[in-house]
This record gives structure tokens, C-alpha cells and sequence, in this order.
């Protein structure tokens, strides 16, 4: 195999500064490893397709967060059984068929993050989308639309998490309940939105850029 591999770290500082006299600062490390396996035969192959390789990612708050030995022996094991698998063209029996098909799919974390992200964040607890009803959640406060094994929670202060304790406008963030045993409990808020729902905001204001786009959304769900 040919491995490949990122390493990142950093620190970074957050101030918050108003005019009603908040005064907010945050400052935290941040570490990452990015790491890919390629079949070494078909990278040295002109030409050759690259139907062999691996990806894997860890991060935290520090180096000793990364396990670097078992993320290199995910990619060895990935790569491995890839290895003389038969390739399998799902749509080979349909070269004619255009409508809905379906798979099972193994996911791994770095492929439904960023689904999630977009499902829960930007469209599903997004106070804005809430109000406006364009959320799949929008009148279903206190309502069952996931099944009994989804348990949903925003915690700004779990340890794997990398969020600041406190909004764009400077309000304390709080672990929050988004949805218990399928039902849905809260919404995010920052200060506008929480006076127009009447109730208290989060603690989920964004840079006012971002704010412009999408509205407030979950920090560490």
C-alpha cells in the first residue's frame, strides 16, 4: 500500500464584544489527522483504475486525543478487503430502468456527518426554518417523528466537541434536549427568533453572514 496522511493542529481565540456590555472569550486547541491508503500496484499503473483505497479521520482537542497506530490499521484492513473482491455495477440489470432504487449501505462517521449536518443543522432545528415552516419539523414540537431509539442532544461542553461555549452574540451556551425517544422537544434560538417564539434564546446565534443564509442551527448535536 502507498499511505498517505495530513496532520493538523492548531489554536485559536473568541471574543465577543457588545455594546449592552457582554464581554466574551474563549480560547482552545484543535488537533486532526487525515489519513489514505491506495493500492500500490494500481498507483504505479498507468492508466490503471483506482478501485483499491481507504479513508480515515480522528480528531480532538489534543495529539494524545489522535490513536495514529489504530487509524493506519483501519486503512491496512480496509484496503485488505477490498483486495480481489468481486467489483459489483448495481445498476446491471437495470441499463433500462430510470426510477427509484435501493441499497443497503454500510456508512461510515465521515460520510454521515455531513449529512447529518445538513438534515438536523441547517434544515431540521434551525430555529429560523422552524418558524417559517420550511423544517421537517415545523409543527411537530412535542411530537413523535423519529422512532423510540433516536435520542437526540446539543452539548457545547462534551469533550470531543470543539465549539465555543458561548454565541455569536455573546449568550452561554447549555446542553439542550433536541428529541427524546423520537419526540421532538426544542428548537434553536438566537435572541430575534427566541422574542418571536416567545421563549428563551439558546444560545445559537452565528456570525451575521452566515446568519443572513441559514439562520441558527445546533453546535455539537
Amino acid at each position: 500500500l502507498i499511505l498517505d496522511a495530513v496532520h493538523t493542529q492548531g489554536v485559536g481565540t473568541t471574543l465577543i464584544a457588545t455594546s449592552h456590555g457582554t464581554w466574551q472569550k474563549h480560547t482552545s486547541t484543535s488537533a486532526g489527522f487525515s489519513g489514505y491508503a491506495f493500492d500500490r500496484e494500481e498507483a504505479m499503473s498507468f492508466g490503471a483504475a483506482r478501485t483499491i483505497s481507504a479513508f480515515s479521520y480522528s480528531g480532538g482537542h489534543r495529539l494524545s486525543d489522535i490513536n495514529h497506530e489504530k487509524m493506519t490499521r483501519e486503512l491496512v484492513t480496509k484496503c485488505r478487503l477490498q483486495k480481489g473482491a468481486a467489483k459489483w455495477n448495481p445498476y446491471e440489470r437495470f441499463s433500462n430502468f430510470t426510477g427509484e432504487q435501493y441499497f443497503d449501505l454500510v456508512a461510515e462517521p465521515p460520510f454521515i456527518g455531513p449529512i447529518l449536518t445538513w438534515l438536523f443543522a441547517y434544515g431540521g432545528f434551525n430555529g429560523k426554518f422552524f418558524l417559517q415552516g420550511e423544517s421537517f419539523l415545523s409543527g411537530n414540537l412535542d411530537k413523535k417523528v423519529f422512532g423510540e431509539n433516536i435520542t437526540i442532544w446539543d452539548d457545547p461542553y462534551h469533550p470531543t466537541g470543539t465549539v465555543d461555549p458561548f454565541d455569536w452574540e455573546g449568550t452561554p451556551k447549555k446542553k439542550i434536549l433536541l428529541a427524546e425517544r423520537g419526540v421532538i422537544k426544542n428548537v434553536c434560538y438566537d435572541t430575534t427568533l427566541a422574542k418571536k417564539a416567545v421563549v428563551r434564546s439558546t444560545g445559537h446565534a452565528i456570525p451575521a453572514s452566515a446568519a443572513l443564509i441559514r439562520g441558527p442551527q445546533p453546535s455539537n448535536v
